[in-house]
């Protein structure tokens, strides 16, 4: 369900299955991601923060345990889907906490641009949602421990973020010759891959990299500033 997916999209920018995983070590994972995905992942209480504790202050915002509980939650089962290591809490936590600042530094930064989302488009699109996608709307909720309030924070982030990046990030240009040479890799693992057939939704995808490399490169440069 892209929607969900969408909502994500912060873990994706600081998680990137580690960055800089290789070929072979990304196959391996996907196929790990595959079976685990419908496996539970429990979160002990020691790794549950008090709602109202602040848990990190960025530029003068203070995001509290609620917050980081719900990230927390969320970016514990992405690894483990990803054949991450999730035993090692110090570093599901630093994942966490990365998660937070990319998130609250792209928000601060759409606002000052002049982005805004009301509440009613945020009502529009979590009813839209609710209809669409009943039932995988109450797995998903389930799944990642959220509330509906929980999940309509992530819907107002995530359209914030879509429209900063609209205003902010240019569509890069994807050439004919970026394209053919994406599908001669894939066409590798899958012989029975026609290059008419996936030439659109390879080209789509190598635009979403470049766009998300230019993010990674904005909100790097967002980071030397930050103040915590």
């Amino acid at each position: 369900m892209k929607k969900f997916s969408i909502i994500i999209m912060a873990l994706v920018l600081v998680l990137t299955l580690s960055a800089c995983k290789s070929k072979d070590k990304a196959e391996k994972q996907d196929k790990t991601a595959d079976k685990n995905t419908q496996q539970e992942v429990k979160v002990g209480k020691d790794e549950v923060v008090a709602d109202d504790k602040p848990v990190v202050d960025i530029n003068n915002h203070q995001i509290l345990g609620g917050h980081y509980n719900t990230m927390y939650v969320q970016t514990k089962m992405q690894l483990h889907q990803y054949g991450q290591d999730v035993n090692d809490k110090k570093s599901v936590k630093k994942q966490t906490l990365d998660g937070l600042i990319a998130q609250e530094l792209l928000r601060q930064e759409a606002v000052s641009k002049g982005i805004k989302v009301s509440d009613k488009d945020v009502d529009q699109e979590l009813q839209k949602v609710k209809e669409e996608n009943k039932e995988q709307f109450k797995d998903y909720l389930k799944q990642f421990k959220l509330t509906e309030k929980d999940y309509k924070e992530q819907i107002k982030y995530s359209m914030i973020l879509n429209k900063y990046v609209d205003k902010e990030v240019k569509t890069p240009k994807v050439t004919d010759k970026e394209v053919k040479d994406t599908f001669n890799t894939l066409k590798k693992q899958n012989k029975d891959m026609k290059f008419d057939d996936v030439k659109d939704s390879i080209k789509q995808s190598l635009v979403q990299q470049k766009q998300n490399e230019e993010l990674q490169a904005k909100l790097k440069d967002l980071k030397k500033g930050c103040q915590d």
